[in-house]
């Protein structure tokens, strides 16, 4: 099976596939060839799943951005509202709220309390932005991604689930 290695300074391996189903592994720097093409070949069954499931997909192209302070001022108004809304049931504060140009991360919190999305999620459904919008806001209570914070996003999004997979089957089509 063929492969792209990229070595660094990480100290676990990952297998990762691309939206064109071309696989990357991430490897640490000292670990040695033998033990990697052994866990591509003993991987082999789940990755040629998962590149038939890449492959099923529909085909989408990126959208052209013509607009982008359209799409900003869209999204800073979607987004206010959504956070205003869930900050209040969630009973959280935020210090702002920021709109970015990310492609990938859609939406980030800093411990400070800021709060920051990308124009992007103008261009999702209402539900998978109030997931984005609760999953952030869930980072003031809890500032990882452990079972308790799950626990929190589905306490307030319960179909949280759902709207994290779009984004993983759709996020190419956002112009990522």
């Amino acid at each position: 099976m063929t492969y792209n290695l990229i070595r660094s300074r990480r100290r676990t391996i990952a297998l990762i596939l691309s939206p064109d189903a071309t696989l990357t592994v991430r490897a640490p720097r000292r670990l040695p060839l033998e033990y990697i093409e052994k866990l591509v070949k003993e991987k082999s069954a789940w990755i040629a799943r998962k590149i038939k499931e890449i492959q099923a997909r529909p085909k989408v192209q990126p959208r052209e951005f013509v607009n982008q302070e359209q799409y900003r001022k869209e999204a800073r108004q979607r987004i206010e509202e959504r956070v205003v809304c869930y900050a209040r049931q969630m009973g959280v504060n935020y210090k702002a709220i920021r709109i970015s140009s990310a492609k990938k991360c859609l939406g980030s919190c800093s411990y400070q309390g800021n709060l920051n999305f990308s124009w992007r999620l103008s261009l999702v459904p209402a539900q998978v932005l109030d997931y984005v919008v609760v999953h952030e806001l869930a980072h003031l209570i809890e500032h990882n991604h452990s079972q308790r914070f799950w626990q929190k996003v589905g306490i307030f999004f319960p179909e949280y689930r759902q709207a994290k997979k779009w984004l993983k089957d759709n996020i190419y089509s956002l112009g990522a």
